[in-house]
C-alpha cells in the first residue's frame, strides 16, 4: 500500500522504491501483485511516463485513509506505555472550577505529574476552538447545536437561600411569585435568562425575580447573601456548607428549580490527543463512576 500511494505521488518507480530502500524490480513486482489481485491495472505506463487509471485514482484515495489509520493505530498502541507530557489548556466556569474541578486536576495530577494543566476560569461563553482550549467544562446550554462532543459528568441543583437575619427582617417567600417583590440577588451572563422557572407538583410557576444587585459572579452573590442583602439563587456545591452551618437558610423547598447538566466537552478531531483521552476518563471516573 505504501509503495503503491508512493510510487502514484512521485510518478516514477525509480524514485519511490529509491525512497523506500528497495530495489526497482521489486517495486514493479509489488505494484503487478496487487494489480493481479484486484483484477484491475492501476497504472498507464509507458517508456516516458506514468499516469494513474480511474481505478488507480480509486485506489489511491482509499489507500490514504487506510494509511492514515494505520499510522494512527500504531501510534495509539506505541504510546500506551509512555507518559504523555505538555500542557492541557481547559476552561471551566470560575465557582465550579474553584469548588468541584479543582480536586479533580489535583488527583489526575498525582497520577500524571507531566501533564500541565492550563485552567482559565470564566463565567462566559467560550469558543473551544478559537481560543484554543484542548477542553471545556460546559453547562448544556453552553455547548447548544456546535460541532463540539461532549459527555456528561454530573448535574447539579440550584438553591434558593437566604440569611437568617434577612428572613428575620423581610420573612420567607411562600411561593415563587413573592421573589417578584422581595430583595433578589441575580446571576448576570451572557446565557443566563432573568426568569426563574420552579416545577411544583407537575406544574411550572416562572417569575422573573426582583433585582436588587446583580453579578456575574457566584463567589460575590454569595457574600451578598451571608452578609443579608437579599435572596440568592446559588449552585447546591457552593450553597451546602453555608446551609449545613446555619449561615443561610434554604427557601421555597417545595419548589425545584431545573438542575444544570454540567459536561466536558471537546473539539471534533480526526486524532485526539491522548493526554486529553486521559484527562477526560479521569474525569468520567471522578465524577460518573
Amino acid at each position: 500500500m505504501r509503495l503503491f500511494v508512493k510510487v502514484a505521488e512521485l510518478q516514477s518507480f525509480v524514485r519511490a522504491a529509491t525512497e523506500l530502500n528497495i530495489s526497482n524490480s521489486s517495486a514493479t513486482r509489488m505494484i503487478m501483485s496487487i494489480e493481479n489481485r484486484l483484477g484491475a491495472r492501476l497504472l498507464n505506463r509507458t517508456t516516458r511516463s506514468l499516469s494513474l487509471t480511474d481505478a488507480g485514482h480509486l485506489y489511491l484515495a482509499q489507500m490514504r485513509h487506510v494509511i492514515e489509520e494505520i499510522d494512527r493505530v500504531e501510534e495509539t498502541i506505541a504510546s500506551m506505555h509512555q507518559e504523555p507530557i505538555g500542557s492541557l489548556k481547559i476552561a471551566a466556569p470560575v465557582m465550579f472550577g474553584m469548588h468541584v474541578l479543582a480536586p479533580a486536576i489535583d488527583a489526575f495530577k498525582a497520577r500524571h505529574p507531566n501533564i500541565v494543566p492550563e485552567v482559565t476560569i470564566v463565567d462566559r461563553h467560550v469558543d473551544l476552538v478559537s481560543e484554543g482550549f484542548d477542553i471545556g467544562l460546559l453547562l448544556s446550554q453552553h455547548i447548544g447545536n456546535s460541532t463540539l462532543v461532549k459527555r456528561p459528568l454530573m448535574q447539579f441543583q440550584r438553591v434558593v437561600c437566604a440569611s437568617p437575619q434577612y428572613v428575620s427582617r423581610h420573612g420567607s417567600p411562600a411561593h415563587p411569585h413573592d421573589l417578584a417583590t422581595h430583595a433578589c440577588l441575580v446571576f448576570h451572563a451572557d446565557f443566563a435568562s432573568d426568569y426563574l422557572t420552579f416545577e411544583h407538583d407537575q406544574t411550572r410557576v416562572t417569575v422573573r425575580p426582583n433585582k436588587a444587585a446583580s453579578s456575574n459572579n457566584f463567589g460575590m452573590i454569595r457574600n451578598w447573601a451571608l452578609a443579608g442583602m437579599g435572596i440568592a439563587v446559588l449552585p447546591d456545591f457552593l450553597a451546602e456548607p453555608d446551609l449545613h452551618d446555619g449561615q443561610l437558610l434554604a427557601l421555597l423547598a417545595d419548589y425545584r428549580l431545573e438542575a444544570l447538566q454540567m459536561n466536558v466537552a471537546y473539539p471534533s478531531r480526526k486524532h485526539f490527543p491522548r493526554k486529553s483521552r486521559l484527562f477526560i476518563d479521569h474525569l468520567v471516573e471522578h465524577f460518573v463512576s
